[in-house]
């Protein structure tokens, strides 16, 4: 079996603070899939009948892990074509472009 994380100690540590440091429920199960990994030594089955996940996801993170490192801890917030629009302008009649053209000719 290849391997993918090593059981060092300075990648213990660090697994270890980051943990300490999550800020959501998923940041911090996706640490503990890698730092149970690095710890204990087991299997994909076993770390995925801990968290409740499915075997094929563990694989992905830890493949995941050994690829791009601490970046696949950092969640992006959910996005989408309603956040693009939703963001505050600097009028509060951006959603009616007559309006805003009314109020643009009055000035």
């Amino acid at each position: 079996m290849k391997t993918l994380i090593l059981s060092d100690k300075p990648t213990i540590a660090r697994l270890a603070e980051r943990l300490k440091r999550a800020s959501s429920h998923a940041e911090y199960q996706r640490i503990q899939c890698v730092l149970i990994r690095a710890t204990l030594g087991s299997s994909a089955a076993q770390i995925a009948e801990l968290l409740g996940w499915s075997t094929a996801t563990v694989h992905v993170l830890h493949s995941r892990w050994s690829k791009e490192g601490d970046a696949i801890f950092d969640l992006r917030g959910r996005g989408g074509r309603h956040d693009q629009t939703s963001a505050p302008s600097r009028s509060s009649n951006a959603w009616h472009p007559s309006l805003n053209a009314r109020s643009e000719a009055a000035c």
